[in-house]
């Protein structure tokens, strides 16, 4: 008998979620376990097990279960299961969960979410994988937007509540304009279905200013659709990248949620693929699946239009997601017939124009390449513009107030510069300028902290590229000397190596060219790129 076209996926809706009394015991137990802190992709899987959006799963796969899936997209007893959820891990973890049945899971921030049952400990991906049932402690430690994140149950007592039976939902993780709107109010419309707005928000960096302009974004375009027959629902979900896998294993997700249709930003080929697999692997579903027709916006008859109805000739307006973020970071003004007024206010909280934006400046080099000197004179130019708040991240100065406690071997060295990153990136997070001045002489490590950087704001690398035989000359400290004599250890330049850049922004060679004049190349170089006004 084939089950209701809303029950959940296996007929029966999983909830790992504990007791308040049996939530006390499990928190008195974790503070005797080992724990672990889950970050990205686990902690977003973690809370979609614990809420049973990933019904009739109970916990993270084991070797059986994640092998099964991968040959045949079936769980072990048989059920239609496209893709593995997994729980990966470091080598030291899996030798942890070799010698405990129990871990408590947490996340970053300390809080206990969850304990792990370990049933299973594999090599997967040249890492491991434990596997096992999760009792969760906590729904999810996401605060924002709380009205809009309902669990299943919560979204299927809605549903009935307001008499929501053929429900389809659009599966997204991009903001909605005006072209999204029409093409899914005219699915939801084909269907005689109501319609949930389901984004995949996955988890996020409390400070990611992205995660939290999206999100209003998708609360501003919410009222652009009829408020009777709309819901918005977000989804701690992470994506894939899995083809025609993913596209089923979201719709098994959605029925979870009391979905009866998918409607997807996607090409016919993809959904064709996906019901290829439907159909080869006997698999009942009960859902219609709907890609949104493509539409273009016709300057003359002023609306979007479905692109097989276009006539020849017609003049046609486009945006695109590049040239919106280009018109964003540009300040440029969005048209009207692309978007919202309030959706285009949201995403412009997370793109800023430059003149607008925090950035970095990271001055690279040896020791007494002037890379202190030219960031103090970087500083009082800034300081001097007034537009930013500037904070200088020297490396002496890092080394005694941030790092007194390190050495200088390489994992000290890396260590000290990952703290500067992370400091840097708070800053230019918060639209300041941090200007820092280390060696930093390994790629791999600078290369960590631009990425650190660059989802708040810019980064800019300076390398100091005077050469050593004026640093040594400059020797103030006499450090060089102290180095040649083998009384200071793996010493850059000397008995340790310095990785040039491959592809700084900035080149600057001190030995002929004052303070001053370094640190001028530096502001031209940020009011050419934008980040400082050409004019007053």
């Amino acid at each position: 008998m084939t089950q209701p076209s809303n029950a959940p996926y296996g007929g029966v809706l999983v909830d790992r979620l504990a007791t308040p009394e049996r939530a006390d015991a499990l928190k008195a137990e974790a503070n005797r376990l080992p724990s672990w802190t889950l970050t990205g992709r686990a902690l977003s899987d973690l809370e979609m097990i614990v809420v049973g959006a990933f019904s009739p799963l109970t916990g993270f796969m084991t070797r059986e279960e994640y092998e099964s899936v991968e040959a045949d997209m079936r769980l072990p007893g048989g059920l239609f299961w496209p893709l593995p959820v997994t729980l990966e891990v470091t080598a030291d973890q899996a030798d942890e969960a070799g010698k405990h049945d129990r871990i408590a899971l947490r996340d970053p921030e300390g809080t206990l979410l969850a304990i792990l049952t370990v049933s299973d400990v594999w090599p997967l991906n040249g890492t491991h994988a434990v596997g096992g049932d999760v009792e969760g402690v906590e729904e999810t430690t996401q605060h924002d937007f709380r009205r809009f994140r309902l669990t299943p149950a919560e979204a299927r007592r809605e549903f009935a509540k307001v008499g929501w039976r053929r429900i389809a939902a659009f599966h997204t993780d991009r903001p909605l304009h005006r072209r999204e709107v029409e093409q899914v109010t005219r699915a939801a419309r084909s269907l005689g279905a109501n319609l949930v707005i389901q984004p995949a928000i996955g988890v996020s960096d409390p400070g990611d200013r992205g995660h939290y302009a999206n999100l209003r974004a998708f609360e501003a375009v919410l009222q652009h659709f009829s408020a009777y027959t709309t819901r918005l629902s977000l989804l701690p979900l992470v994506p894939r990248e899995g083809g025609p896998r993913e596209l089923l294993w979201n719709a098994i997700v959605r029925k979870n949620y009391g979905v009866t249709d998918l409607i997807l930003e996607a090409d016919e080929a993809l959904v064709d693929e996906a019901r290829a697999l439907i159909a080869e692997h006997g698999v009942d579903l009960d859902m219609t699946f709907v890609p949104t027709r493509p539409m273009e916006y016709v300057d003359e008859l002023r609306a979007y239009v479905p692109v097989e109805e276009i006539e020849p000739g017609a003049h046609i307006l486009s945006v695109g997601a590049d040239g919106l973020l280009d018109r964003l970071r540009r300040g440029r003004a969005i048209p009207e017939w692309f978007s919202y007024p309030g959706v285009i206010e949201a995403l412009r909280g997370a793109h800023p124009p430059r003149q607008k934006q925090g950035f970095t400046v990271f001055l690279t080099g040896l020791s007494g390449s002037g890379k202190s000197t030219i960031a103090k004179v970087v500083r009082a130019m800034l300081m001097q513009d007034g537009s930013r708040a500037v904070s200088l991240l020297d490396g002496d100065i890092v080394r005694r107030c941030l790092s007194s406690e390190l050495g200088f071997s390489k994992e000290h060295r890396d260590l000290n510069i990952r703290r500067i990153g992370f400091v840097a990136a708070e800053i230019t997070r918060a639209g300041g300028a941090a200007i820092c001045a280390p060696i930093a002489p390994y790629r791999a490590t600078r290369h960590e902290v631009r990425e650190m950087v660059e989802p708040g704001g810019g980064f800019v690398l300076v390398h100091v590229s005077t050469p050593i035989e004026v640093c040594e000359a400059r020797d103030r400290k006499g450090l060089y000397r102290r180095a040649r004599a083998g009384e200071i250890p793996a010493f850059t330049g000397v008995s340790d190596p310095y990785e040039e850049p491959r592809s700084p922004d900035i080149v600057i060679d001190t030995s002929g060219i004052s303070p001053e004049q370094a640190g001028q190349e530096v502001i031209l170089y940020l009011q050419r790129e934008g980040y400082l006004a050409a004019h007053r």
